[in-house]
C-alpha cells in the first residue's frame, strides 16, 4: 500500500540510488526484512517504468523484464518453515 506512493512521490527522480535511498528510509521503518525492502525496490523501479513509459508497446512485458532482471543477483533467505524464498521466485510463481 505504500509502494505506489513511494512511486509518485519519486516520479521525477532520475537517479536509481537517490530512489532507493528515499524507499529504504521509508521501508526500514516497519520492514527490517531485506527480502521485503529488495521486493519493494523493484516493485517501485517496475512502476517508474510503468509511469514514465505510458505510450509504449507491451510497457507491462517490458516492467516485469526489469524486475525479473533485477532481481537475477537478489538475496534468498529463508523463510519461517525453512523454504528458501527470494524475489526471483516471487516474480516466476506471478508470470
Amino acid at each position: 500500500m505504500r509502494c505506489t506512493p513511494m512511486v509518485v512521490f519519486t516520479a521525477s527522480v532520475t537517479n536509481e540510488d537517490d530512489i532507493f535511498q528515499a524507499i529504504n528510509a521509508d521501508v526500514k521503518m516497519t520492514h527490517p526484512n531485506k527480502l521485503v525492502q529488495e521486493a519493494i525496490k523493484i516493485y517501485t523501479v517496475a512502476i517508474h517504468h510503468l509511469l514514465n513509459n505510458p505510450t509504449m508497446q507491451d510497457r507491462a512485458q517490458a516492467a516485469y523484464d526489469i524486475a525479473l532482471n533485477m532481481s537475477e543477483d537478489g538475496i534468498e533467505m529463508n523463510d519461517l518453515k525453512g523454504k528458501r524464498q527470494s524475489v526471483r521466485k516471487w516474480l516466476l510463481l506471478a508470470a
